[in-house]
């Protein structure tokens, strides 16, 4: 249920950003960082805690060629059947001379760079062309430590937690892991799973607590704290119990059934952005660059969704692919078989 704001989130933050409210503080302005300042910056961190408390919860981490194998499929997957073809056609515009248009220069495929190749599409030391899929890069390495991860939840875990803050907040492992987050969050969700946490225990505060991150958020926005570290490690804590609010809703059923729509959506945004950047520059620079923040990422979602069901209806298994191996869902497979 939770996956498809958290990705919608994503969305937002990649739309190239209006100018601050500490900058030029407006009510305009204000909406635009709370959003993208505080409220966004809790869709990575969520994301990343489902994914380390299903590894662990599994015990993914005592067997890892089969982790391995399987993150293989969903994550590494992507980055090939998505970054590929779009490298190789910016060699060709870019070769051509297509478009006028000023490439950055890690989407400057011509003339021919193995480096920049090779970030193109694996982002290695560098974004991929499809930028957003940074994360499944970063999730990729996280894994390569989870058997190391899982004997310190079995054992220490408070003291697991304690040295990866102290390796990650300061950023000592450089470019190995892009967001440093991520392997916090990871670990967090492990906790969660191998500590036995009652996950419903905070559900009674989820009015409060959905109260706390907005307060939190509007903090964030009036002292221009940028991405303050710690709000990111609160959005479990908040978002999850909030989300109960949803459970047995119209809204809530409709998140759950699109769930997978919402990864082809993660995957989708990246070229949909880059795509309206370069047929359309001043887009964001305008008199109406908060419309425009406002409705991309709503243009983008629908644009998105009705992507989604072409491919289904017409190529599930190249959607499958797309989406690192995630078919259906048994209630639609049930569905379209009846």
């Amino acid at each position: 249920m939770l996956r498809y704001p958290m990705i919608y989130l994503i969305v937002i933050v990649h739309v190239p950003r209006m100018i601050s409210f500490v900058d030029e503080p407006t009510i305009l302005t204000f909406i635009g960082s709370f959003v993208t300042e505080g409220l966004a910056r809790t869709g990575i961190p969520m994301l990343t805690c489902i994914s380390g408390f299903f590894v662990f919860h599994k015990a993914l981490d005592l067997n890892l060629p089969l982790l391995l194998r399987k993150r293989f499929v969903s994550l590494v997957t992507p980055l090939l059947v998505w970054n590929v073809p779009v490298v190789l056609a910016l060699y060709v515009v870019q070769s051509q001379g297509l478009i006028d248009y000023d490439f950055a220069v890690r989407k400057t495929m011509y003339p021919f760079d193995p480096m920049i190749w090779v970030n193109g599409i694996f982002s290695v030391t560098d974004y991929p062309v499809n930028y957003p899929m940074h994360f499944l890069r970063d999730l990729f390495v996280i894994c390569f430590f989870a058997p190391v991860m899982g004997l310190s939840l079995r054992r220490y875990p408070f003291m697991g937690l304690i040295a990866l803050l102290v390796m990650f907040v300061p950023d000592f492992d450089g470019l190995l892991i892009r967001n440093n987050s991520m392997p916090i969050m990871f670990y967090i969700g492990g906790m969660a799973t191998t500590m036995n946490w009652d996950l419903k225990r905070l559900d009674k505060y989820a009015i409060p607590l959905a109260c706390l991150l907005l307060l939190v958020c509007a903090v964030v926005v009036f002292t221009g704290a940028g991405r303050p570290f710690w709000v990111r490690v609160l959005a479990p804590f908040a978002v999850w119990p909030a989300s109960s609010m949803l459970l047995g809703t119209r809204t809530g059923r409709w998140l759950i059934e699109h769930s997978r729509a919402s990864v082809f959506l993660f995957m989708f945004h990246g070229l949909m952005l880059l795509t309206l950047k370069a047929a359309f520059p001043r887009l964001y620079s305008s008199e109406y660059a908060f419309y425009a923040w406002l409705m991309l990422p709503v243009f983008v979602a629908i644009t998105s969704q009705f992507a989604y069901l072409l491919l289904d209806r017409l190529f599930p298994g190249f959607l499958t692919v797309l989406l690192g191996g995630r078919k259906a869902t048994a209630h639609k497979v049930a569905t379209v078989n009846s």
